[in-house]
């Protein structure tokens, strides 16, 4: 059975989106088989695979809310060889908002995403920056959980509000879910800020963060511009080695 990691956080700009994107490229690589699910009615990993969410069809939204529709009706390839992706569309708010009023609410992901898993091996599930029921789907759902954190002060702060939602889902919802850990991104090597930043979340959460750090980087914003992972775009930049460096770790961090 493949592996279904949420990656998420409830603040906005720290990198869900494009890390999802650029960690399946390392594991397609690998020779992983790799779903991706977009859970954010911004759908902007969607439209990163060129999938236009105004009129997508079928998409997850109507996954949740239709029992006619099924995980493989809604399963998308990519042009990325061994990526798939569960698409976002205009739908999903609206998906939200019916789930809403049913039993068993925070589980409607789990149900229709958990016949499909056998056939990948990684599942990377892009939450939305938001503490909602989407993002409640993506944690009852998910057997691991990575935290991305910009390397600001802000971002540090509002992380613990973020890990008691997760405690709270462990202890009411998913209590199999684990924090797998946390990563920095848009870190800034250079800087004291951006030292003390990265020590305050280790104070905060001993053990629990990745060695490696995603480094502000113009490449990055480039390679997700041209919808085009790094290990391709721009394979010897430091921020592509970061990232498989954190490919690696979340594979074998225990």
């Amino acid at each position: 059975m493949g592996t279904i990691i949420a990656i998420a956080n409830h603040k906005g700009g720290t990198g869900k989106t494009s890390s999802c994107f650029q960690l399946a490229g390392y594991y397609a690589a690998k020779g992983k088989r790799v779903l991706l699910c977009d859970l954010d009615p911004q759908a902007s990993l969607t439209k990163l695979f060129g999938f236009d969410p105004q009129t997508l069809h079928p998409s997850l939204a109507d996954l949740l809310v239709d029992p006619n529709v099924t995980a493989a009706d809604s399963i998308h390839a990519t042009r990325l060889p061994s990526v798939s992706i569960l698409p976002a569309s205009i739908h999903l708010a609206a998906a939200e908002k019916q789930l809403i009023t049913r039993l068993n609410r925070e589980q409607a992901l789990a149900r229709v995403l958990r016949p499909s898993v056998d056939a990948f091996d990684v599942v990377l599930l892009d939450c939305p920056p938001a503490l909602d029921l989407l993002n409640t789907n993506g944690l009852a759902a998910a057997d691991e959980l990575i935290v991305p954190v910009q390397s600001s002060s802000l971002a540090a702060q509002a992380l613990p509000e973020f890990m008691r939602t997760v405690e709270a889902v462990q202890r009411e919802v998913n209590p199999s879910l684990v924090l797998r850990g946390i990563f920095v991104t848009m870190h800034q090597p250079n800087t004291g800020h951006s030292h003390a930043v990265l020590e305050v979340i280790r104070e905060q959460f001993p053990g629990k963060v990745f060695d490696s750090l995603i480094p502000l980087s113009v490449a990055a914003k480039d390679s997700t511009a041209a919808a085009t992972p790094l290990l391709t775009y721009a394979p010897t930049s430091p921020v592509a080695e970061a990232y498989r460096r954190l490919a690696d770790e979340i594979i074998h961090h225990a």
